[in-house]
């Protein structure tokens, strides 16, 4: 499943009442979260589940084995940091809550400070409004490419096991039925079906793959591995592996929800470190054994599986699961949407953003950020959506999402392709580049505040300087490279 689709299941169902006011539990300027870290590491987990990981196996082959193990470990690596810095920003900031909170008003007529929430708010506080746009439009883009990933994954499985319709006329096929369920009201309160999407992946990708690969393995004992496993370094195709690396590391993303899930808020960053590590372990090992069991040969792992009764009914259950998956997707794209196609319908009275003086910098708390009209999500701070919009015009937009994301996908119908671009350019901005960005400039903000000036960093406040300046670093690396490597790659296809 992607990252941004369970947000709202990482939120307690508590804290947001029928009527769209926060309840009484979580008016006051302790955290919102209820759930426990146990709770939070396991939607963070199944969260980081997506259709990337059935690239991994491919990826490998571009890379090469050890090389592949080598740089998806530094990858995991950077992204967990990335995560976790993000989870440090929203942390240096609680101390100006008073300031720079989202102030909600509640039914008795005081407000309260709501906690920093998802990444759009952290970019208001940080960058001001126009940043705040900016990354708001970055993760809407990224969220439709991801739903696009699960249309040409679903397309690309369907013409396998229907040979007589092409690929392009199932990724029509497939749009009616997301568009349909896109306008069902309750169709989001049926999260719980996430959980049958990782028991597809879990029990029946990863399962079957590992067992027709031992099986292939026994096959091949005491002749080696299979001949199309003998490098283990392939320099001039390795930053097409980087971005297949990324894209399959969908949830990172989640860093915030997650924190803003807990109870004990101080144990997130412990949480997304053991998730991502345990991701990380079980990806790597997927993708290193399934290129060593000859199966890295196809774009999508299933379609190296032997094509048998067992493969077709995995195929299915994975086409389901996308299918169920993908409006709940569209759900947090049209949120997005909503305040600026029914812009007249949403007054500005329902979130008022105090701005900071005399602190000595104006460009972290910038006047012009004052309002947020852009997070529609029910999260606490966020805007509810206004009860004169109709709600025909909302379904009309979440099908003009769908077709748009339909689009996208037959533009692009190549899966290795479509996680080579997205993974090596528009994920590397929110996953390496703003993260570093946003812990800088706070940095920078808390050296000009006069009321902190007494305060001497240590050397682990140092580590974090130096450890995000080389994220960034490699960050706009791979963006620059692995971009270089997908267009000469499309312009000069290696049928890899």
């Amino acid at each position: 499943m992607d990252a941004t689709c369970h947000e709202a299941q990482l939120l307690p169902s508590n804290e947001v009442s029928h009527n769209g006011q926060l309840s009484r539990d979580v008016q006051h300027e302790h955290p919102v979260g209820r759930g426990t870290s146990s709770a939070a590491f396991i939607n963070f987990f199944k969260s980081m589940f997506g259709v990337g990981v059935l690239g991994l196996p491919h990826a490998f082959e571009q890379s090469g084995l050890l090389a592949g193990i080598v740089f998806y470990i530094v990858i995991a690596i950077l992204c967990t940091y990335s995560m976790q810095l993000i989870i440090k920003c929203k942390h240096r900031l609680e101390p100006l809550d008073k300031q720079i909170g989202y102030h909600v008003p509640s039914s008795s007529g005081r407000s309260h400070t709501a906690p920093l929430v998802t990444y759009g708010e952290l970019a208001r506080v940080v960058l001001g409004r126009w940043g705040k746009y900016c990354v708001d439009f970055q993760l809407v883009l990224l969220e439709m490419l991801f739903n696009a990933g699960f249309q040409i994954v679903m397309s690309k499985t369907l013409a396998s096991l229907v040979p007589n319709i092409s690929q392009i006329e199932w990724i029509g096929i497939v749009a009616l039925p997301i568009a349909v369920m896109s306008c069902i009201r309750w169709l989001r309160d049926l999260w719980f079906l996430s959980l049958f999407g990782l028991i597809v992946y879990l029990g029946g990708v990863m399962g079957l793959a590992y067992y027709n690969g031992i099986k292939k393995l026994r096959e091949n004992e005491g002749h080696g591995l299979p001949s199309d496993t003998q490098e283990y370094v392939v320099w001039s195709t390795l930053p097409l592996f980087c971005g297949t690396a990324v894209y399959s590391l969908e949830g990172i993303l989640m860093s915030l929800p997650t924190a803003a899930s807990m109870r004990h808020e101080r144990h997130s960053e412990l949480v997304v470190g053991g998730g991502m590590g345990l991701i990380c372990l079980l990806f790597c090992s997927f993708g290193a054994f399934g290129y060593a069991a000859g199966l890295g040969s196809c774009h999508i792992i299933l379609d190296c599986l032997p094509q048998d009764t067992v493969t077709a009914v995995v195929q299915v259950c994975l086409v389901l699961s996308l299918i169920v998956s993908s409006p709940i997707q569209i759900f947090v794209i049209s949120e997005s949407l909503e305040p600026l196609v029914f812009a007249r319908w949403y007054t500005q009275k329902s979130i008022v953003c105090k701005r900071e003086r005399g602190t000595g910098d104006e460009a972290l708390l910038d006047p012009s950020a004052s309002v947020n009209t852009m997070d529609t999500s029910k999260t606490p701070g966020s805007p509810q959506r206004p009860v004169g919009v109709p709600y025909w015009a909302i379904c009309l937009l979440r099908v003009f999402v769908v077709g748009i994301t339909s689009l996208i996908s037959i533009c692009v119908p190549d899966f290795s392709v479509f996680t080579d671009v997205v993974g090596n350019f528009f994920q590397p901005f929110v996953g390496f580049v703003f993260p570093p960005v946003i812990y800088l400039l706070i940095l920078r903000a808390e050296t000009k505040d006069p009321a902190k000036k007494h305060v001497q960093y240590g050397w682990r406040e140092y580590g974090n300087i130096a450890a995000s300046v080389l994220t960034l670093l490699l960050g706009l690396f791979t963006i620059v490279m692995g971009t270089k490597s997908t267009v000469n790659e499309i312009m000069h296809p290696s049928h890899s």
